[in-house]
């Protein structure tokens, strides 16, 4: 996903894809949590406002079942975009969600969950997301933000929400963090940024089991950030959701298409 001014983080991600420790250690990430088939799993993109131009009525065609829309980043931004890109997605008839890009370091978790739920965040079909990336805040620091977020959200509109972060930061194995968002979507790319053919999560090996706090298996997958997908101009990140998690996230209430190419 994308944040204004993570370079750092950034470049985190860069050094560890292009030396493909994360997978090689286990300490990433973990398989699917329900087991599934790379087959039977949810394709799902995230956007921001680097996608400023997508034909919407080509998505579904292109094997995407849901998009994620980035709402705000801290106290201070709101996606321009989020207004449009909600209602191109809703004219497309696809599920969506939001997300909020964490920002620890510069403000109340209370009021950053406040702010996404008021500019809409928590209304899509997809339930909400924190993206949690960058802290200049210690690893329990950072996890009890999180925790506080998650239970704000959940407060203003009973909705219990996704985490997406990755198994290389220093609050990745808090057992408490994992206790608060019970699914976890992990970034982690075995092709660093080398487009994979058809953007199709099976032509990837899948994680394998890991020690930590989501060991269990994880619920999201973005497996590359340089997708090619048919209707969005322009790279764009590109994930797989399990089966049990989108039962979960729609109420098992619709039908994700093929996820293929």
């Amino acid at each position: 996903m994308r944040g204004i001014g993570r370079l750092a983080a950034t470049l985190a991600i860069l050094a560890a894809s292009l030396t493909g420790t994360l997978a090689a250690s286990g300490v990433a990430s973990a398989s699917p949590a329900d087991g599934s088939a790379c087959s039977a799993q949810v394709r799902v993109i995230d956007i921001s406002s680097y996608q400023s131009s997508i034909a919407w009525n080509q998505l579904a065609r292109a094997g995407v079942a849901g998009v994620y829309i980035k709402a705000t980043e801290g106290l201070g931004y709101t996606n321009p975009l989020f207004v449009s890109q909600v209602a191109g997605v809703e004219s497309a008839a696809l599920p969506w969600g939001a997300y909020d890009f964490a920002s620890p370091s510069y403000g109340s978790a209370v009021a950053d969950a406040q702010r996404f739920v008021s500019v809409g965040g928590a209304n899509g079909t997809l339930p909400p997301v924190l993206d949690l990336e960058v802290s200049s805040l210690n690893g329990p620091e950072t996890a009890a933000w999180a925790e506080q977020w998650a239970a704000e959200v959940h407060t203003l509109v009973g909705r219990s929400a996704t985490l997406y972060t990755g198994g290389y930061y220093q609050w990745s194995n808090d057992a408490g963090l994992a206790a608060a968002f019970p699914f976890v979507w992990m970034a982690s790319y075995p092709w660093g940024y080398q487009h994979i053919p058809g953007d199709a999560v099976c032509s990837v090996a899948s994680y394998q089991p890991a020690n930590g706090a989501w060991g269990s298996g994880w619920a999201g997958w973005q497996f590359t950030s340089v997708g090619q997908i048919y209707g969005v101009s322009g790279a764009v990140d590109v994930s797989a959701f399990t089966p049990a998690w989108w039962a979960a996230a729609t109420g098992g209430a619709v039908v994700p298409v093929t996820p293929t190419a």
